[in-house]
């Protein structure tokens, strides 16, 4: 997020060039890569619980974008 204060999340754009960054379904990732994206969504829902004490109410490949290498977690007002 790019600020948080009480209730209020404000977050920053994910793309390149005014272009969005793809969702994690739509990316073309060889097996290094799709291996490397598991284990970084792994340690980003880890974090979310043990730091923010969130789950994500839909987790997906829908929910994740590909962005220079990175999962970049979105639509985490889903979370309980």
């Amino acid at each position: 997020p790019a600020l948080l204060k009480g209730h209020v999340l404000a977050m920053d754009f994910v793309g390149s060039n005014g272009w969005p960054a793809p969702r994690l379904h739509e990316a073309e990732l060889d097996e290094e890569r799709l291996r490397d994206a598991y284990w970084q969504t792994c340690r980003a829902t880890r974090a979310m619980y043990w730091r923010c004490h969130l789950v994500h109410g839909d987790l997906s490949e829908y929910n994740l974008l590909w962005h220079d290498d990175t999962v970049v977690v979105i639509d985490v007002s889903q979370s309980v």
